[in-house]
């Protein structure tokens, strides 16, 4: 029965761990876009991470293909620690080689490990992740942009609300890149202020760009 509740406490942590990691790390400002609902391929992602860290917690329980040395210093031998270890650190095993296959070389073989195996699904998620991402993002903005189709109107208010905390260069460099993409835009005209209003969404936040067009 432990067995059980360890590989379901390595699933759980591993999989909110690679939700988290994931989201906070390529999506700072606009993680809020991506629920369960909304990407399906982020909670593939989560959940094979999370079955990844059963693999490795058995692996360590019952091959030698992990070393058991510097897991059992950090866990002191308990399963539910090793649970829990496995499920937040699942990439750093993915150097462990579980088979090889015969190269064209003679006396060759090439090893196929867990970051092998990761590598051939990966990319495809990551790409398909983005996407949410994006439409997340332009359905989030969509209504601030057709209630406030003033170009100047945007640049009033983003303005206004940048934080004083900000550095001079950060603020420089923000209005610039804002500038650029409201010098061309009409009133009314959507396309050309979705990027900027992406752009102010990526500096100010969600919170702030909340309050800055309410």
């Amino acid at each position: 029965m432990w067995e059980a509740g360890a590989a379901l406490v390595a699933l759980v942590v591993g999989a909110a761990f690679a939700w988290v990691n994931l989201v906070t790390s390529l999506y700072p400002r606009t993680f809020f876009v991506l629920k369960p609902w909304t990407s399906r391929s982020l909670v593939i992602y989560s959940i094979a991470y999370g079955i990844i860290a059963v693999g490795i917690l058995y692996l360590i329980h019952y091959t030698n293909l992990v070393p058991k040395t510097l897991i059992e210093q950090v866990t002191f031998g308990s399963i539910w620690l090793t649970a829990i270890v496995v499920g937040v650190s699942v990439r750093s095993f993915f150097q462990i080689n579980l088979f090889s296959v015969p190269s064209a070389q003679p006396g060759q073989s090439f090893p196929i490990g867990i970051g092998t195996l990761v590598g051939w699904y990966e990319p495809g998620l990551l790409r398909d992740i983005d996407d949410d991402e994006f439409l997340g993002v332009r359905s989030f903005l969509e209504p601030l942009v057709n209630k406030y189709p003033d170009p100047t109107e945007i640049r009033k208010r983003v303005t206004y609300h940048i934080s004083r905390r900000r550095s001079n260069s950060e603020k420089l460099a923000f209005l610039a890149d804002l500038n650029e993409r409201l010098s061309n835009a009409q009133p009314g005209d959507t396309q050309a202020l979705m990027p900027a209003m992406e752009s102010a969404l990526e500096f100010l936040g969600p919170r702030v760009l909340r309050h800055a067009f309410p």
